[in-house]
């Protein structure tokens, strides 16, 4: 049920995986979005991508695990002079448990994908899946009670990282009252 409910491309994924490893421990920031230009895989563990709003308030948005891919929108900007984002907030991505990733130089990935076409798929392949947190967040805004949002919320938990035990479906992915709200 985990993420294994998506196809995974191995050829992407075996070049990120070729990239240099981190391991990092829990509440370790692997990166910010005005740090590093670079891609990572999720090799084990789990991060949450979140900003620092200007009023200092946390927000949450987009939680990874093991094969996701991130961030994937400095492709997009490279490749296709596309920006997908326009704020100015920085965002930070920190490590919910001990981790590792693999990590290539954004410029690096970018030449490698346009000299071999056969790599497109895979990158609009990997977009769905990020597209597919955003309609189910945009979902989960929708709903008006907060039980609705929270049992929402542990359905997509529940199929993006989730495995079926006998007993039921086991989330892998340490849920907190913050990663639900």
């Amino acid at each position: 049920m985990s993420s294994g409910a998506y196809l995974r491309n191995d050829k992407l994924h075996q070049l990120l995986r070729d990239g240099r490893k981190y391991s990092l421990t829990k509440q370790q920031i692997v990166q910010s979005t005005e740090d590093r230009e670079v891609v990572n895989i999720v090799i084990s563990g789990y991060f949450r991508k979140y900003l620092i709003t200007n009023d200092g308030s946390l927000g949450a948005m987009i939680l990874y695990g093991p094969e996701d891919i991130f961030p994937i929108t400095i492709l997009y900007k490279k490749l296709f002079d596309q920006p997908l984002y326009h704020g100015v907030e920085t965002h930070f991505y920190e490590a919910l448990t001990p981790a590792e990733v693999c990590t290539v130089d954004a410029n690096e990935l970018v030449e490698t994908i346009k000299s071999d076409p056969s790599l497109y798929p895979d990158l609009l392949q990997e977009a769905g899946r990020h597209l597919d947190f955003c309609i189910n967040s945009i979902e989960n805004i929708a709903l008006r009670s907060s039980s609705k949002r929270i049992a929402h919320m542990i359905c997509y938990f529940a199929r993006k990282f989730g495995s079926q035990t006998s007993e039921g479906v086991q989330i892998e992915m340490p849920l907190t009252h913050q990663s639900i709200g």
